[in-house]
């Protein structure tokens, strides 16, 4: 066994925080400072997939449809996130959402009550901005939809108004559709109101308009949002929690008083991670003309952040837990969350197997045709599995209230994209083992099999010492270096008054670079009187750590550990 003073404790001391002037950081930890113990069962129910881009209706039957949600919740999908998108084509004629759309959303939302999913269903308009033909002329060199236009931008207009009371329509066809399919209770769903900016970025270049102040409080963005929460409330739609998607990605800037007393919560959808190297664009630019590498560089506009040890080594950065877990592009949520007095959720963030450095191989033939194809030995099903267990437990112990994995189908582009299940060609007969993301999402969750209401959480504390400590960022003259030691994650999960379910792993920067298994020693502050279970959930490999030493009021252990997830289940006294 490791002597006592090898042993470094888990916890830094102070409480978690942003950087201060922009700044970014390669080396910082925020995790660390932020250590919970949490819920199993809120872990459990916070468990979820964007449904996008699944052939409903058209491909797939209405019967076939449920049977896949069925198959989705039988591997521990509690939630998914449905994008209803008939509030973006709101011109003069339009009186309701087309056949298709009610359908989509019909189909969709009955196969979700059937299923035993909660719906988070996401209502995607363009709030209003700008005056005149302004928002109009903007949206239509892009979408080519007629959107109307809205006056002089405020209440009382007759423009105004009357595209307010589309926008009102269209929202109030998802309450009604959810009523229909079964949601009658208060809280039974959730219903976000916007799509963090997808009036802009990614979608579409953003209005030339747009400021920042229209997003707070009397501004037109916030106001209009507002508006259409009271209204739905107003007529006594209690059903659906509301959440406040009208915001951007700046965490610096993020506060409760954006948020209108009439929303439940804060949601954020980011897709992927942003991955990039150190030395191409990843702190973004002050150039108004250089490309824009995610939401945060696309608007609302801000100086390019610094780097806080003033250099930075060249590498490539591909946490799938994104940026907005550490300190590599300044705005880490941690510190929102933990501020905020209302939830915060994550309804999209996903891993692309094919944006990761040396996953795909240009080529060119003789006609001169390019084409990218799968790099030798790579498995993009085993990247996404890896991905998802490592964004589920982080940020289901960390505070998101609950995290919508994007996304569930891409048909035949999916092994290499987003996509959880792998193209379907007879969808009635899907079982979730065939897609091994959903076996691994299967596992993750059967490590809170029995998870119980708790009165009260009593929090772990740990100590470790991680043997082969290997280098995962190198020095730099002011800091570093950063070693697997140092960004070591341990996410502990009470299940009942007993049973402990902990998430361990090393948060390597380049989840495409694999880190071995090493040897791990980890004083756990409870007395263990049985087994300590491991489980790799990618892997779905069982086995048991070895105990070291059992004592009053501590217990030490040791196994292996990498890059991927362990969990380590077990009984106290």
């Amino acid at each position: 066994m490791e002597s006592e003073s090898s042993m470094q404790a888990y916890r830094k001391g102070a409480s978690v925080r942003l950087l201060d002037n922009q700044k970014a950081c390669l080396y910082g930890v925020p995790w660390r400072h932020n250590v919970r113990t949490v819920s199993a069962l809120d872990a459990m129910d916070g468990v979820g997939v964007y449904y996008k881009h699944v052939p409903v209706p058209g491909l797939w039957t209405e019967e076939q449809n449920t049977h896949v949600l069925k198959e989705m919740a039988a591997a521990g999908c509690k939630r998914i996130r449905y994008a209803a998108c008939h509030g973006m084509y709101l011109n003069a004629e339009w009186t309701a959402p087309s056949d298709h759309e009610q359908k989509e959303m019909d189909y969709i939302l009955r196969g979700c009550k059937q299923a035993g999913i909660r719906p988070t269903v996401t209502f995607v308009h363009i709030p209003a901005m700008g005056t005149g033909d302004e928002m109009h002329n903007w949206w239509d060199r892009s979408w080519n939809k007629g959107l109307m236009p809205i006056g002089r931008g405020v209440p009382g207009d007759a423009e105004y108004d009357a595209y307010f009371e589309k926008c009102y329509a269209a929202l109030e066809a998802i309450a009604k559709s959810a009523r229909e399919a079964g949601f009658t209770e208060a809280s039974s769903y959730d219903l976000e109101i916007g799509q963090n900016l997808w009036w802009g970025f990614p979608a579409t270049p953003p209005f030339p308009g747009l400021t920042e102040a229209m997003l707070q409080p009397g501004g037109q963005v916030y106001e209009f949002g507002k508006a259409l929460m009271e209204r739905l409330r107003a007529a006594g739609y209690n059903e659906p929690m509301l959440w406040w998607s009208h915001c951007h990605h700046l965490a610096g800037r993020m506060s409760d008083k954006d948020m209108p007393a009439v929303a439940d919560g804060r949601a954020i959808s980011i897709y992927g991670g942003y991955v990039g190297r150190t030395d191409d664009g990843w702190l973004g630019s002050d150039d108004p003309a250089a490309p824009a590498m995610s939401p945060t560089d696309a608007w609302p506009a801000r100086p390019a952040y610094t780097w806080f040890h003033d250099v930075a080594p060249a590498m490539f950065l591909a946490r799938p837990e994104s940026y907005l877990a550490d300190y590599t592009r300044h705005d880490t949520l941690l510190p929102v969350i933990n501020a905020s007095k209302k939830p915060l959720s994550l309804t999209a963030i996903g891993a692309v197997p094919a944006d990761l450095q040396g996953a795909m191989v240009d080529s060119v033939d003789a006609d001169g045709k390019k084409t990218r194809t799968k790099a030798p030995g790579v498995d993009g099903w085993e990247i996404k599995s890896r991905a998802l267990t490592r964004t589920l437990a982080f940020w289901l112990n960390q505070g998101s209230a609950y995290i919508l994995l994007h996304s569930a189908y891409e048909g035949a582009d999916d092994e290499m994209s987003f996509s959880m299940i792998p193209e379907l060609k007879n969808p009635a007969a899907f079982s979730w083992k065939q897609s091994q993301p959903l076996r691994t999402m299967h596992a993750l969750s059967s490590a809170f099999d029995g998870a119980q209401k708790l009165n009260k959480i009593k929090p772990l504390a740990f100590r470790y010492e991680l043997a082969d400590d290997a280098e995962l960022i190198p020095a730099v003259p002011m800091m570093g270096p950063l070693r697997a030691s140092d960004a070591m994650v341990i996410l502990p999960f009470q299940v009942t008054p007993t049973r402990y379910a902990v998430a361990v792993y090393v948060m390597t920067p380049n989840m495409f670079e694999r880190l071995s298994p090493r040897q791990m020693t980890l004083e756990i502050s409870a007395a263990i009187p049985g087994d300590v279970r491991t489980l790799v959930p990618t892997t779905q490999t069982e086995g048991k750590a070895t105990v070291l030493s059992r004592a009053a009021a501590t217990t030490t252990v040791q196994f292996d550990v990498s890059d991927d997830v362990t969990m380590l289940i077990f009984d106290v006294k």
